[in-house]
């Protein structure tokens, strides 16, 4: 046999990279000839030669094939078993580990940078190249654990180029599950059930597959199946959710409910409690809490009576669970800073169910915080003072901010949210200083160190106060449990006369603020006033405010919904 035909014979294994395993490849700057291979040649025709080393030279393996394929928008990816390697004494076969190592490697690695069409096409080379070593693997017969392993490496490979539109892709799928649940293999039967579901549930979020009754029976189908425990529970919660996102709640409660009656009754507490959350998650999805918030976030009427019922019903009866109270105070955290009304009904609504749970600690935190809450909503209309040390040491003086507009900002090096905040603090302060607008803060972090650190590279323009006692620093600050301080970043507007006038002030909110306390002073007639830089507000003034950091809770939160990536093992 001539080399021209055995390079021929053997394509498919140079284009998964493993043309170092054949005989006689050569060295990278030495071309394979009949003075350099003991092989019986055909010809020293360069050209040959140098289609057969090319993949030696230290290229990706996607490039070896990137010149054959054309660039789509939607890439049909190539699913065919490689070409048979003719069975020659010119070839040495790849083992089962070096097969495993660059599957592995195609795994891992990234398209090459290019244009959009170039990526996407290198990419589904990538794609190719994993489902041609997953699929030689699995015909070598190797052992469960290593065909379970290409068998999911090409499902991970199909399910990325259908992603992206790939004609045929979502069918290959749906036909190599089909397969593999006729395994001699228990092991993989049982994970080819749970593959095939799962490869159906993504399709049905990506609108691929419509049919929400089939989803739902092959659920079922599968969780009657698994073992009663933990991971269960979770596999329905992850379920639930993409029920959840596209709007189907009644299904999305129905599944909570079926999969918490598959392990009840039990004997074991812990699993007793995490289906009864279960339960009670199903009631959030009954009464679509996601459309409650964002009417109450759009002002729209009636809005704050409908979220007040909906409290109501999730809190009617003689007790009321963990996850539904662990729940209600995230969303009270979440109003309290943009929609002060809503977050009010929350707290009362709390207020008045800590004596349904059984749960004494629970309820000891709850009451925390709704004290906590009382404590700094009444800030406003008050005198507001602000006691400490500096930086270096030395006391804070309050006094000399007399006669100003006065933005008090309680923040840590450590808060993303609170970093995300400074840019619009700054802008402000800029275009206000001058008219008597200032910024003080107030420190949360541990060590003064840390802010002396966040100084030296990214200094701010106003004072920050640290606890006078060492022994109080972070959320024992004597200001933030003065002020009833949970979560960072939370600001409090002082007027003139010292008095606190408004709470978290954050986004456009501040601007808005400032701008009816410093009003613009009015031209002549006919004069139009210059537009200047400091006239024009800051383009982080309009953004959405960040979210709020919390103080870690002492109980564990409540569980959100994820996107289900595995079925239960």
């Amino acid at each position: 046999m001539s080399l021209k035909f055995t390079v021929v014979a053997t394509r498919s294994l140079c284009v998964l990279g493993l043309c170092a395993f054949l005989v006689g490849c050569g060295t990278e700057s030495e071309p394979i000839t009949s003075k350099s291979t003991n092989y019986e040649v055909g010809g020293d025709t360069p050209g040959d030669a140098t289609s057969a080393a090319a993949p030696a030279t230290g290229q990706s393996a996607s490039t070896s094939i990137a010149t054959e394929q054309t660039t789509p928008k939607r890439p049909t990816p190539m699913n065919q078993p490689p070409a048979a390697v003719a069975s020659s004494p010119d070839v040495v076969q790849p083992t089962v580990e070096q097969i495993l190592n660059v599957m592995r490697r195609l795994q891992q690695q990234q398209p090459k940078q290019g244009s959009e069409d170039e990526v996407i096409a290198d990419f589904v080379n990538i794609q190719t190249q994993v489902i041609q070593a997953a699929e030689m693997l699995i015909e070598m017969k190797p052992g469960d654990d290593e065909i379970q392993e290409a068998a999911q490496a090409k499902i991970e490979a199909l399910t990325a180029v259908s992603q992206l539109g790939a004609d045929g892709a979502i069918e290959q799928l749906f036909a190599f599950t089909e397969e593999l649940e006729k395994h001699p293999s228990e092991q993989i039967q049982a994970f080819a059930r749970q593959q095939s579901f799962i490869t159906l549930l993504n399709a049905f979020s990506t609108d691929q597959v419509s049919d929400a009754q089939k989803v739902i029976d092959a659920y079922k189908q599968l969780a009657a199946q698994q073992p009663k425990e933990g991971g269960l529970l979770q596999f329905g919660r992850d379920v639930s959710s993409r029920f959840i996102e596209k709007g189907m709640n009644k299904q999305a409660a129905d599944l909570l409910l079926y999969t918490a009656s598959l392990v009840q009754p039990t004997e074991d507490p812990r699993l007793n409690a995490a289906a009864n959350s279960l339960i009670e998650q199903a009631k959030f999805a009954e009464v679509d809490l996601g459309a409650r918030l964002n009417a109450v976030a759009d002002k729209e009427e009636g809005a704050i009576e409908k979220f007040t019922e909906m409290l109501n019903a999730l809190t009617a009866g003689e007790t009321v669970g963990a996850t539904t109270l662990q729940t209600l105070m995230q969303i009270a955290s979440m109003l309290e800073g943009q929609h002060g009304d809503a977050a009010a009904k929350v707290y009362d609504v709390l207020e008045v169910s800590i004596g349904k749970t059984s749960e004494a600690e629970l309820g000891e935190v709850i009451k925390e915080s709704i004290d906590k809450y009382r404590l700094r909503s009444s800030i406003v209309g008050k005198p507001f003072a602000l006691e400490g040390n500096l930086i270096d040491g030395t006391p804070f003086d309050w006094s000399q901010y007399k006669g100003k507009v006065v933005l008090v900002d309680f923040w840590a090096t450590w808060c993303g949210p609170c970093l995300q905040e400074m840019p619009n603090i700054r802008a402000n302060y800029e275009k206000y200083r001058e008219q008597g607008f200032e910024v003080v803060g107030v420190n949360l972090d541990e060590e003064a160190q840390e802010l002396k650190d966040f100084n030296a590279l990214q200094p701010l323009p106003w004072p920050s106060v640290l606890s006078a006692d060492p022994a109080a620093v972070g959320w024992d600050h004597p200001m933030v449990i003065k002020n009833g301080v949970a979560a960072i970043p939370f600001l409090v507007l002082v007027d003139r006369e010292g008095t606190a006038i408004a709470l978290n002030t954050r986004g456009s909110a501040l601007g808005e603020k400032l701008a009816e306390l410093f009003p613009e002073p009015t031209a002549p007639a006919g004069e139009v006033p210059a537009a200047t830089e400091s006239a024009k507000p800051a383009a982080t003034a309009t953004e959405p405010a960040p979210a709020e950091t919390e103080k870690a809770p002492d109980t564990d939160p409540a569980p959100t919904p994820k996107k289900a990536e595995s079925a239960p093992e």
